[in-house]
């Protein structure tokens, strides 16, 4: 784990460390799908972000890429918080998403977050995706210290 937790992160540190396209990054803070922990506050300004809001962008490119919504996943990746992932025995660890398929367009219906690796049964549903926030959160680590 990373053991500098009030380090700050430029935008730039962020496309090179989860491989994001400048202009797309951009666009998604300009589109509040993203917020920095510290807005720019004119020219020559950075946008900053803390170590938690790089865990929930990693966390929200992956629920981008299992097919939600943007605001969909901003709305579950900017409600959680890491700082206790990978911390002890009481940890929240699993976070379960069920969809449907709409028109064409990926919805969930649910979302939890879990203890333990979750029993799941299909319910109808067009799918069930667990993520491993421990996994997310060592990979930002990762392209950090790497």
């Amino acid at each position: 784990m990373l053991n500098n937790k009030d380090a700050w992160f430029t935008t730039f540190n962020i496309i090179k460390m989860l491989n994001i396209k400048r202009e797309r990054l951009r666009k998604w803070i300009d589109e509040g799908f993203i917020t920095p922990d510290k807005k720019a506050d004119g020219v020559g300004t950075k946008a900053l972000f803390s170590l938690d809001s790089v865990y929930r962008i990693q966390l929200f490119l992956e629920l981008l890429w299992i097919g939600l919504t943007r605001e969909k996943a901003r709305e579950i990746a900017m409600g959680i918080t890491f700082k206790n992932v990978g911390t002890g025995n009481d940890e929240f660890k699993y976070l379960t998403i069920k969809t449907d398929k709409i028109e064409s367009r990926m919805y969930s219906t649910g979302v939890e977050i879990e203890k333990t690796m979750p029993q799941i049964e299909m319910e109808n549903r067009l799918s069930v995706t667990v993520l491993n926030l421990l996994t997310i959160k060592r990979e930002v680590d990762n392209s950090i210290s790497g």
